[in-house]
């Protein structure tokens, strides 16, 4: 499957494990604009809140019309548990993600 979500200024879920288990197995994040952004990326369980303790990337910086390709890590994610970001600006920035059910 693919999920395709704007990352705004504050905290913006990309994926989440609603009533499956899901497999993610990739994390593109385009920005599209003519102006540079910079992301924080969360992955987080289900009793968590973005923050420092759930932060995997920490002030990634994408140039304008650049893609970061977040591809090599996998993540499991068991019901409840999310993925997600925020950014600077806000709007810049699309992220796309596949993954699979378990």
């Amino acid at each position: 499957m693919i999920k395709n979500v704007q990352i705004l200024q504050g905290y913006t879920q990309i994926v989440s494990a609603s009533e499956n288990s899901l497999a993610n197995l990739g994390i593109y994040f385009c920005n599209s604009s003519d102006k540079a952004d910079v992301l924080d990326v969360f992955v987080m369980s289900s009793d968590q809140t973005a923050g420092d303790e759930t932060k995997v990337i920490s002030k990634l910086y994408i140039p304008a019309s650049e893609t970061f390709m977040f591809g090599n890590e996998k993540f499991i994610l068991d019901v409840g548990e999310s993925i997600g970001a925020s950014s600077e600006v806000g709007g810049r920035i699309a992220a796309t993600v596949t993954f699979t059910d378990l």
